[in-house]
């Protein structure tokens, strides 16, 4: 077990198939090992080294409604809550930042397992929201980008991961989006192994918020995390994904303009005619209203969002049929929203994800605007403020950046100018 913790659970604290679900599962053996060499008179240096960074390793994951995301084989679309774990480790390791996470009462199983004294202290502990907004996990490679923990915040996962073997998907580059007190965007998740999606849909790329080239599923290989940067007014991620059979390069960014909304950029860098879609799945019960490239989404709760493209000319929006589990062996058809174009590589598409609070739909609108060599720029309009922004897959000179980037921001608001360059 020493040996599996030193090899099979990463720096950041994540087990090797970077799925939630078996996380915590593995998590959990590690522990009950600890506890049972303990009360036999044994001691196992090293056996939980890295236990506390497991734990962190959810923590960073935690959407504001303590869910994890359903990431790979971690179950339905909700994810699994996190609230018992950051309990537990709130009282493994006395966390404040997780009890803040946490169940509010302690879990029956603790009296057996810790005793009467440390349900008490549990009960008792200080309560504190975790010290940072916005982070990156340096070896699962999950980005999230986030306001803050509480259930209204806005929050979206980037997933950059390596291939975690059996339990992983093929979501490479996908997101998932949470706002407002609901998911916007939504990963699948898995259902019963045994049944005919797991096998045949809900492993694979078109189950998943990415880009499709010519309907094919992605290449068998590692995503490459190309930057980031998170600040007070902007976050921006970009990671890269290369096709070597195919001759295909796509490289996704993601700039969060605080605290309003997302885009997400897609390049590609090839030859020749392709289709290409970009894939965003909506939860059971959404509705879609679609003109052209832009769906008003609302949400059975009754939360809105706009999704809309803007890029290539003769980009399209459609409302595709996916499949979402609704329990163990059981799964319901939902909307997918494709944004879809044919065009000569290279080529590049932005979608605009602006969830909807005190805002009407009607004031929400991304259009493209020209640009130089291989950049896409596109103007977001919103109450208040119109911004410009540039995305390029390698560094370049940008419209308000001092030196070669990325991605750049120039935002035209009523307290003045903001400029955002990525580094």
């Amino acid at each position: 077990l020493v040996e599996h913790m030193q090899r099979d659970v990463f720096d950041d604290g994540a087990h090797y198939e970077v799925t939630p679900g078996y996380h915590a599962w593995v998590m959990n053996l590690f522990l009950r090992a600890a506890l049972l060499a303990q009360r036999n008179g044994y001691e196992v240096p090293g056996l939980l080294e890295k236990h506390e960074r497991m734990f962190e390793f959810l923590l960073h994951l935690s959407r504001p409604n303590r869910h994890a995301p359903s990431l790979g084989d971690a179950g339905g679309p909700a994810g699994p809550s996190l609230r018992g774990s950051m309990g537990l480790g709130a009282l493994l390791y006395d966390r404040p930042d997780m009890r803040y996470l946490g169940v509010d009462k302690p879990e029956e199983s603790w009296l057996w397992l810790f005793g009467e004294e440390a349900v008490a202290r549990y009960a008792a502990m200080e309560r504190r929201p975790p010290a940072f907004t916005s982070s990156y996990l340096p070896n699962a490679l999950y980005f999230a980008l986030r306001t803050g923990w509480e259930p209204e915040d806005h929050y979206l996962l980037f997933d950059c991961a390596p291939w975690g073997g059996g339990h992983s998907h093929a979501d490479r580059l996908s997101v998932s989006a949470y706002a407002l007190g609901q998911d916007l965007v939504i990963d699948p998740g898995m259902y019963s192994y045994d049944e005919p999606l797991s096998r045949t849909y809900l492993r694979f790329g078109p189950a998943h918020n990415v880009l499709l080239i010519d309907e094919a599923d992605q290449p068998n290989v590692d995503p490459v995390a190309l930057a980031r940067d998170f600040t007070e007014g902007f976050d921006f991620v970009c990671g890269r994904l290369t096709d070597e059979k195919r001759g295909l390069t796509q490289t996704r960014s993601v700039l969060f303009v605080r605290p309003a909304y997302w885009v997400i950029a897609d390049h590609v860098q090839g030859e020749g005619p392709h289709r290409l879609q970009q894939l965003f799945h909506l939860p059971l019960g959404a509705a879609v209203g679609l003109s052209e490239a832009r769906a008003e989404v609302t949400l059975k709760e009754g939360t809105s969002f706009v999704l809309q493209a803007a890029g290539p000319p003769g980009v399209t929006g459609k409302v595709l049929e996916g499949w979402v589990p609704t329990g163990g062996a059981s799964a319901e058809k939902a909307p997918v929203v494709a944004f879809e174009w044919h065009a000569d590589l290279p080529t590049a598409c932005a979608a605009l994800l602006y969830p909807l609070n005190d805002t009407r739909a009607d004031e929400v609108r991304i259009e493209t605007t020209p640009s130089a060599g291989q950049a896409l720029t596109v103007a977001v309009t919103r109450p208040a403020a119109a911004d410009t922004l540039t995305f390029a897959a390698e560094p370049a000179p940008l419209p308000g950046a001092d030196a070669p980037t990325r991605a750049t921001c120039v935002s035209e608001r009523e307290a003045g100018r903001v400029v955002y360059a990525a580094p």
